[in-house]
């Protein structure tokens, strides 16, 4: 980039192509120059499919998957920044948090913008572009073994490319998984469970690649914005034992599943959900009246306050009765849309109501009338599908909340502090 911008600022150039073919001239013969341009173009036309996203640079897998443990078995462990080693917010009593690999939770490095599978074929040519141009670098590098910046040169591309064929197959693979998980047929599922498996099996051998770059350049793994290493041989080393661990395990055990033709983790779909579960009804009329009838209250941690829900068309209603007083309280409600999305925050102000709060007094209770439109919650809750939520009215939460250390644009919500909305139909 220096030379490129020293070259830029002394001369003139006809044409992108022209100053292309100079500064490749520093480097290469002149009889490589136009390989070496066209390795820069593919390098370029690559970049072009980054999955441009602030959240994607912050979570996703692109910095340091190539640590990233992999879970055929669903964990719903969060996703840790990729722009820090450890955490500036002081959390779970420890003045310095060293944020630990990232888990499976994959939908929070996408941020709403970009599909999974849309993400997932944006890395995929992103792979194929980069390594299209490590293909001619190695077609012409035989003419300079000698020349050691040419070789460090080399290392870094090779290791650039490792890490988005690394994040490829990342997210291919928790594609793929959350697919399986869903499907009946068994041909299918053995199908999936075939290719999930290619793909950690091709992760060990880009991971053990990855540790020879290493041992040959220290300066890879190294985080200027994290101010430390990422990634480096011990903790490469560390992955590919959870790898190997996860093949020869997991992987077995889930095929004995499927065999047994059993339904894959119903816990974790919600087939059969496991924890705390409200049974959201039609609404009909009034909504107070409509859970009255039903009578699908739950409590929350004391006897004297107590919520249900209902659901229409257009929105996710939530309906709070309070014996306790007429004081109005703060309502925040967490919603996880779809299973390892991130969870999306409502706050509802009771000094001003506003759109979507509404209290009243009925019967010597104090009634909080909440209404979320299902198009900010997700299509998953337009579709009816069984999501989790947990519900906070004043200080008493459905379920007690065990935060977990903040972090950037995703707050401190711990999944394991969600309970389900199952939406009963008629």
């Amino acid at each position: 980039m220096t030379k490129g911008a020293g070259l830029l600022s002394m001369n003139a150039y006809n044409d992108e192509a022209s100053f292309l073919e100079s500064l490749a001239s520093i480097f290469v013969k002149k009889e490589d120059v136009p390989d070496m341009v066209k390795v820069w173009e593919l390098f370029g036309e690559a970049y072009s499919q980054y999955p441009l996203t602030n959240m994607f640079q912050y979570y996703g897998p692109m910095n340091s998957g190539i640590v990233w443990p992999i879970y055929l078995i669903p964990q719903d462990k969060y996703l840790s920044p990729t722009y820090q080693i450890e955490s500036r917010y002081q959390a779970l009593n420890q003045a310095n948090f060293v944020w630990p690999p990232s888990g499976d939770r994959i939908g929070e490095c996408l941020g709403g913008v970009l599909t999974l599978d849309e993400t997932v074929a944006l890395c995929k040519q992103m792979a194929e572009k980069w390594e299209a141009g490590i293909n001619i670098l190695n077609d012409i590098g035989k003419k300079y073994v000698c020349d050691n910046n040419y070789a460090l040169d080399m290392t870094v591309a090779k290791a650039i490319g490792i890490q988005i064929r690394n994040s490829y197959h990342i997210l291919r693979f928790y594609s793929v998984r959350e697919r399986l998980f869903r499907t009946s047929s068994l041909s299918q599922q053995l199908d999936m469970l075939k290719e999930m498996e290619h793909i950690v099996q091709e992760e060990i051998r880009n991971t053990k690649e990855m540790i020879v770059l290493c041992n040959k350049d220290p300066r890879l793994g190294y985080h200027g914005d994290a101010e430390g290493y990422t990634y480096y041989p011990a903790k490469i080393a560390w992955r590919i034992e959870q790898l190997k661990n996860v093949l020869a395990k997991d992987f077995p055990a889930v095929k004995k599943m499927i065999s047994n033709n059993e339904t894959l983790f119903p816990e974790y779909t919600g087939v059969k959900p496991d924890g705390l579960c409200m049974n959201s009804v039609v609404k009909e009329g009034d909504v107070y009246h409509t859970v009255q009838t039903a009578k699908n209250w739950l409590p929350f941690n004391n006897d004297y306050v107590k919520w249900a829900s209902a659901y229409d068309g257009d929105y996710l209603y939530f309906i709070i009765s309070d014996e306790t007083g007429k004081t109005k309280k703060n309502v925040r409600i967490d919603i996880e849309p779809q299973r390892l999305w991130p969870v999306k925050l409502f706050n509802f102000n009771a000094r001003n109501e506003q759109d979507g709060y509404h209290s009243y007094e009925y019967d010597g209770k104090l009634i909080t009338v909440i209404s979320i439109p299902l198009s900010k919650i997700g299509i998953e809750t337009q579709l009816k599908s069984r999501i989790r939520i947990n519900i906070q009215y004043g200080d008493d939460s459905w379920i007690q909340k065990n935060p977990l250390p903040n972090r950037l644009s995703l707050n401190n919500v711990n999944p394991a502090d969600l309970g389900w909305v199952l939406f009963k139909k008629q």
